[in-house]
């Protein structure tokens, strides 16, 4: 009989334990899933204050006519932060409509662009950060001994539910923790809905805060919190548990719906962004120096297509083309860092200093001056590597407003707010010679950028006025409210 040496066997022992281990982990994560399945499903019908009274309509549970107003919360990562104009414009409109609302963000930011709205809001700014450990254990203590079960059944709720890619206990317990500073925090505010205006992970803190409370949560998805694969996390359970949701493009819309089951999907609502337009007079500056002047306002972050630009702009000046193209925008750090590092690079290996200038960020002023004097607004969109995109870029919306004719892409909700050929031009995403031919043939064009600038205008005022729009806002939220 042939006798097996000790490595062979310490081997064959090694990979029995490997598959055993295998075996376990998997067992492991499918009673996690199991788990976590039917805590979803059980939370999913649960109020933590029994049946919603009333009778719903269209998928939003009414309230009382006799009723009193009552606060709308909006939670917040930071505020007011840069790229959230949308969001406070959208807040303004609400206070100025009669609809209370409070702000509450875990930490202050300077928008660094401070316009109206950003001035209305800011009284009503509230922040949780920093929380010291011994107030975050009486509020928490405060919340489980006025609702013991559904404070350990949201503890539990939490730690089943991937709402991020780097899930682990410490981020359940950060996460949780957040919770019940925003919850102690609007419930001192008198806060008696809980409205979270992305699906992120911030969502969910919303969520967790808005039972904890006893009070009606709704959500917003919009961009990034739909489509990038870093942050669209448990967006089915965001949604089934929120009172009414509301997306701004039919493009977001129908994939929203199919996350829900059938009796809930009417409680979706589509409602463009809006912005003031009392704030975008077009005056046009005329530029008697013979040079074009093209404009983009954009963060400097992949989707919004900048190398694209960059390379459309070295072919024009290879063409000839007397040109300046200013970019007005800030970098996003640390997701994008990588990328503002690429366009300085690329734009010095064009040689397009003469020509592109970056400007920053500039106050909310000097970026209306900017379109003031501007002969085209481009913005060439695309999808970035980790699927982030942008849905309805907001700075087009402006540009149109102020009469200018716009580029952009043929992609997302783009095409909702651009009629191509009408308000403006669409060309291929990341196609630069495409791009290329569109700003030449309307540099070369005054009398056609004048009509498109005319049109743009005007689709402005019919679908992106926020004093309309607001409306759908204010019915949704006083009738939860």
């Amino acid at each position: 009989m042939k006798r097996l040496r000790p490595s062979t066997l310490w081997s064959a022992a090694r990979a029995r334990r490997r598959s055993l281990g295998r075996r376990i982990a998997i067992a492991a994560e499918a009673a996690r899933r199991r788990l976590r399945e039917r805590l979803e499903a059980r939370f999913a019908d649960w109020s933590p204050d029994g049946p919603t009274p009333g009778a719903t309509s269209g998928g939003v549970p009414t309230r009382s006519a006799a009723a009193g107003p009552t606060r709308v919360g909006y939670y917040l990562w930071r505020f007011p932060l840069l790229s959230e104009t949308f969001i406070r414009r959208e807040m303004a409109a609400l206070v100025e409509a009669g609809v209370p609302v409070a702000v509450v963000a875990d930490e202050r930011d300077d928008a660094r662009t401070p316009d109206r709205a950003t001035a209305t809001m800011l009284p009503y700014a509230a922040y949780v950060l920093p929380v010291s450990y011994p107030a975050l254990l009486a509020q928490a203590a405060g919340f489980l001994a006025r609702r013991p079960l559904t404070f350990l059944r949201l503890a539990l709720f939490v730690a089943v539910t991937r709402y991020d890619r780097d899930k682990s206990l410490a981020a359940d317990a950060r996460l949780f923790g957040k919770a019940v500073a925003v919850a102690a925090r609007m419930r001192a505010l008198g806060v008696g809905h809980v409205h979270s205006p992305w699906a992120n992970a911030n969502a969910l803190v919303a969520l967790v805060a808005s039972r904890l409370m006893g009070v009606g949560f709704s959500v917003q998805a919009r961009a990034h919190d739909l489509h990038r694969d870093d942050t669209a996390f448990a967006l089915p359970t965001k949604f089934r548990h929120a009172r009414f949701v509301v997306t701004n493009t039919r493009y977001n819309e129908a994939g929203v719906r199919a996350l829900l089951p059938d009796g809930e999907r009417a409680k979706v609502h589509r409602i463009h962004n809006g912005i003031d337009l009392a704030d975008f007079v077009p005056l046009r500056v005329p530029n008697d120096d013979g040079v074009a002047r093209i404009l983009t306002v954009a963060r400097l972050i992949e989707p919004k297509g900048l190398t694209l630009l960059l390379r459309a702009c070295a072919a024009l000046r290879d063409r000839g083309v007397a040109f300046r193209c200013d970019v007005i925008g800030g970098p996003e750090e640390p997701l994008y860092t990588a990328y503002r590092v690429q366009l300085g690079v690329l734009h010095r290996q064009l040689d397009l200093a003469p020509h592109v200038r970056f400007r920053g960020a500039l106050p909310f002023a000097k970026v209306l001056d900017a379109y003031r004097t501007a002969d085209l607004f481009v913005l060439p969109c695309v999808e970035a590597a980790n699927g982030s995109k942008d849905i309805t870029p907001n700075a087009l919306i402006e540009a149109m407003a102020m009469g200018l004719p716009v580029i952009s892409t043929r992609m997302t909700g783009i095409p909702e707010i651009v009629d191509d050929g009408c308000s403006g031009v669409l060309v291929a995403p990341g196609d630069v010679d495409a791009l290329t031919d569109a700003m030449l043939a309307l540099l070369d064009d005054p009398e056609r950028r004048a009509r498109l600038g005319v049109e743009a205008r005007r689709a402005v005022e019919a679908r992106f006025d926020i004093r309309t729009n607001v409306r759908e806002y204010v019915r949704l939220f006083r009738d939860v409210c």
